[in-house]
C-alpha cells in the first residue's frame, strides 16, 4: 500500500519490469491498481461505487480461479495527506467489500513522521509549489500523522493478514524495498530484472532545491516542474 514517501514508485517500477517473472510464480501484478484509489473517490462522488467494486472483484476472482494471486500496489490506499487522510475509511470499506470472502494480505511500509514530513515538503517544491513552512504545516498538521490509528483501521478488515514494515533502508533486505517486498511474499526470482530506472523520483541536490523554490514563484505552470 505504501504509504507515501516509502519508495512506492520504485517498487511499482520493479513490479512492472518483473511482471512475467512474477506471473511464473502465479502472482499477477495489476498495474492499473496505482490509479484505483483515485477511481474509488471519483466513483463514490458519482454514485458508481458498487459498479467499481464489482469490476475489481471480477479481476480478483478470475485470478483466484486461475490459481493466481493478484497483486495491487498504490500508496493512495492509505489516504490523501492533504485531505488529512479523511478518505481512508472509504478505501478500507472498498477493500472490505472486494475481498469479503477472500484472503487478503496488506503490506504497509511506514516512514518515521519527521522524515516523512521533510520528504513530503520537498516533494511539493519538486512539483512546482512554493509553500512556506507555516502554510505547509497548516495544510498537513502533524497530528494527522497518526500511523498507529491508520494501521488499526486496516487491521479491522476481516480475513486480513497485516504486515507493517519500517521504511528504513538499513532495515530492508539488501537495503532494497523490492527485495524486502519479495521476501515478505516469499518469492524468489531467478531472473529478476534489476534495470530499474535510476531516475525514478530522483532527489534534488540542496542547491537545486533552493533554485527550484525561488524559480517556482515566477515560472508558469508549464515550466515550473
Amino acid at each position: 500500500l505504501g504509504m507515501q514517501k516509502t519508495g512506492s514508485t520504485y517498487l511499482q517500477s520493479a513490479l512492472k519490469r518483473n511482471y512475467d517473472a512474477l506471473l511464473q510464480q502465479n502472482i499477477a501484478y495489476f498495474e492499473d491498481s496505482y490509479h484505483l484509489p483515485l477511481e474509488i473517490i471519483n466513483a463514490h462522488k458519482k454514485g458508481f461505487n458498487e459498479a467499481l467494486i464489482a469490476k475489481v472483484r471480477s479481476i480478483v476472482t478470475k485470478s483466484v480461479d486461475s490459481k493466481k494471486q493478484v497483486l495491487f500496489s498504490s500508496e493512495g490506499f492509505i489516504g490523501t495527506p492533504t485531505l488529512h487522510y479523511a478518505d481512508l475509511n472509504l478505501k478500507i470499506e472498498f477493500l472490505r467489500k472486494v475481498f469479503r470472502d477472500l484472503d487478503l494480505t496488506i503490506i504497509l511500509y511506514v516512514r518515521r513522521q519527521d522524515s516523512f514530513y521533510q520528504s513530503y515538503y520537498i516533494q511539493q517544491i519538486h512539483e512546482g509549489h512554493t509553500p512556506s513552512l507555516s502554510d505547509f504545516i497548516e495544510r498537513l498538521p502533524i497530528a494527522c500523522l497518526d500511523w498507529w490509528n491508520y494501521i488499526n483501521k486496516f487491521a479491522q478488515i476481516p480475513n486480513v493478514r497485516l504486515v507493517v514494515r519500517p521504511y528504513c533502508k538499513k532495515a530492508l533486505i539488501n537495503h532494497d524495498i523490492f527485495d524486502d517486498f519479495l521476501n515478505i511474499i516469499d518469492v524468489q526470482l531467478e531472473e529478476k530484472s534489476s534495470m530499474i530506472d535510476a531516475h525514478v523520483n530522483k532527489s534534488y541536490s540542496e542547491t537545486a532545491l533552493k533554485v527550484a523554490f525561488a524559480m517556482n514563484k515566477i515560472l508558469d505552470n508549464d515550466t515550473q516542474k
